[in-house]
Parts: structure tokens; sequence; C-alpha cells
């Protein structure tokens, strides 16, 4: 996987199911497995970005504090900052793990040329 001629970009949702199917790969179940996984953490990447710049647009801070026992006050950072590096670490992964099921289980399309995107453009066979 490494070195991979696919591991050198990053790749959209879109993108990736474009190269699932160039590469045949597009019906495999680990592939769309994956990709419903991948779905899953890119919304809640989301949500926590959004619920993140709310809190900092409402309080312009992302500093909460709770009040303990005594009526002592604990500051800490919002919990969803926190949050933010596992799920991107985590999406990253399903990435890798994506473009590596595309590698694996599928075959690299055709090279085309000029001829051939000549032929696309004007539907001819």
């Amino acid at each position: 996987m490494e070195g991979g001629i696919l591991a050198k970009k990053t790749k959209t949702l879109a993108e990736l199911e474009e190269l699932a199917e160039s590469y045949g790969v597009a019906d495999n179940a680990l592939f769309k497995s994956a990709i419903e996984q991948y779905k899953i953490q890119v919304d809640v990447l989301k949500k926590i970005k959004s619920g993140i710049s709310k809190t900092y647009r409402n309080e312009k801070s992302l500093l909460t504090s709770k009040e303990y026992v005594k009526g002592r006050e604990n500051i800490s950072v919002n919990p969803l900052v926190k949050e933010l590096p596992k799920h991107s670490d985590a999406l990253n992964k399903t990435s890798a793990q994506i473009i590596y099921i595309i590698e694996t289980f599928g075959s690299p399309p055709e090279k085309k040329n000029a001829l051939d995107d000549f032929k696309k453009e004007f539907e001819i066979s």
C-alpha cells in the first residue's frame, strides 16, 4: 500500500467511488462496507466541526466550565476539540483501507490515448 500510485493523493468520496468503478471493485463487498463506514465517519466529522464552530461563534471561546463540589469552578476545553483528531485519524485510516482494497482487488484500467478521448467526446464507437 505504501508508495502505491493511489496513495500519493487525497481522494474525495466521489473520486474514490469513481476510482473503484474504473478498477472494477465498486461491487466488492469489502469496498461497499468500507465506503459506508467512510460516509458515516465523514458525517460525524462534519458534525464535530460544526459543533466546534457553533460554540466558538456563540461564546468566542472553546473553553467550558463546570461547577463541582463546594462551588469550585473547573475550566476545560470543549470535549469536541478532543474528539476531532480521533475521528480525523479514523477517517484517514478508512481512506487508506479503501485505497488498499481498490489496489489489491482491482486491476488498473487500460491507459487511454488521445483517440479514445476524441471518440468519447463525439460518441464514436
